[in-house]
């Protein structure tokens, strides 16, 4: 969509005036505006991918995005096509990360799938936004692509992404001797659980992602690999070895970064 990166730019001024201090989310992540524009800009391929997929096919319809954390595309969603939009986030997050989807009038619900049932009539939504929130519970997955399930209209669709384990950066760190895995800890004091400190809990291969959705009751429609990784010429410093993993990327999706799938649940006569 031509208009994105003028939604990027207003999106950093918005930013800026609503974010003056640091502020906690959930597991003692601090935020800033600073912190919120360099995710931004890092995750504009996977708004661009999630826009262009959900945008035509979700015209005027309600959407729910679980996870929605600071709701770029939900903006998007709400005034380029029309879309019925509303997020939900963990109650201990809604503060630090929403308050872009309040000045732009998107309401969220406090709730956290890896706690409780959500909040959310079963069957109310045409279309679940699912996006890299899979590698984040510390429940079973397949209980929360459940309430996916239970939620969506019969006939909806779900949009999932979450980062691929076989990402190309991931197995050359490998191939070197360094971890891909976040370490524990050194003090776990006021930790429930040692993994509690974790951001990433688990990450997945794309079998084991279609399996899960299809175990859960949906029908995957595409499934497929995206990258935020673009071709740089003004690097200096190994230059070659950039362009040959721009090459690999592009001729080997399996290497991209981030897994995506489009899934349906089944309509009432199906």
């Amino acid at each position: 969509m031509k208009r994105l990166e003028e939604y990027y730019i207003r999106f950093q001024e918005e930013i800026r005036d609503l974010w003056h201090e640091n502020v906690t989310a959930a597991l003692g992540e601090e935020v800033n505006s600073g912190t919120i524009i360099r995710y931004l800009l890092r995750d504009k391929a996977r708004v661009g991918e999630i826009v262009e997929r959900v945008g035509p096919s979700g015209r005027g319809k309600k959407i729910l995005d679980i996870g929605c954390a600071y709701g770029f595309y939900d903006i998007i969603l709400k005034e380029e096509f029309g879309c019925d939009m509303v997020g939900l986030e963990m109650r201990e997050s809604v503060d630090a990360y929403c308050r872009l989807l309040r000045k732009h009038n998107v309401p969220v619900v406090e709730g956290a799938l890896s706690k409780e049932r959500i909040n959310i009539a079963d069957e109310s939504f045409d279309f679940v936004i699912f996006s890299e929130v899979l590698e984040h519970l510390r429940i079973s997955p397949l209980r929360a692509l459940r309430e996916v399930h239970r939620v969506l209209k019969p006939g909806g669709m779900m949009l999932l992404t979450t980062p691929n384990i076989g990402y190309l950066r991931n197995i050359t760190h490998l191939m070197t001797g360094k971890n891909i895995l976040q370490p524990f800890p050194e003090n776990d004091e006021g930790l429930d659980n040692v993994t509690d400190a974790l951001i990433h809990t688990r990450a997945y291969v794309m079998t084991e992602v279609v399996h899960l959705i299809q175990k859960a009751g949906m029908d995957v429609a595409t499934a497929g690999y995206i990258s935020s990784e673009k071709l740089d010429l003004r690097l200096r410093l190994n230059l070659a070895l950039h362009l040959l993993f721009i090459i690999l990327i592009t001729v080997i999706p399996s290497f991209r970064s981030s897994i995506l799938i489009m899934a349906g649940k089944h309509s009432r006569d199906h």
